[in-house]
């Protein structure tokens, strides 16, 4: 049996230069990435379950891989800034493009369903809070939106 080499051919410094989101129906892109810090697409695997059959055969059933989208952002209470466009949009399908290094000639793109990120901080500190997103399928790289 043969062992197969897989190189790092491709390795990204981690360096988010620009996250956009597109309201499902639509026309344009909202740039948000002034406000976000840091973005990770993260798969899990829900749990499977495992069957034996009449005849005694154990059949495992891995189940599903789901993904979803988790972001840091300042708190920006500015009536146009992301956190409350997040509050005002919230329960709404949104395609999330993140490009992810400067030199990136592509990015990942994810359909996510808004939610609303945390409100407040630690006192004397500029207020951050995260955000998840459910995703609807898995991650994909297109060619950049210019």
């Amino acid at each position: 049996m043969a062992t197969i080499k897989t190189p790092v051919t491709a390795p990204v410094t981690m360096r988010t230069t620009r996250v956009l989101f597109k309201l499902a129906g639509a026309l344009d892109y909202v740039d948000h990435s002034d406000a976000i810090d840091e973005i990770t697409y993260t798969p899990s695997q829900s749990g499977g379950s495992t069957f034996v059959a009449v005849n005694g055969a154990t059949i495992q059933d891995p189940g599903q891989e789901t993904w979803a989208a988790t972001l840091n952002l300042v708190q920006d209470r500015d009536p146009d800034g992301f956190l409350r466009w997040l509050l005002a949009n919230s329960g709404t399908k949104a395609e999330l493009r993140a490009k992810f290094a400067s030199d990136d000639t592509d990015e990942g793109v994810l359909t996510v369903t808004l939610s609303s990120a945390g409100i407040g901080g630690k006192a004397s500190a500029i207020a951050t809070s995260s955000v998840t997103f459910a995703a609807d399928g898995k991650p994909a790289f297109s060619a950049p939106i210019v």
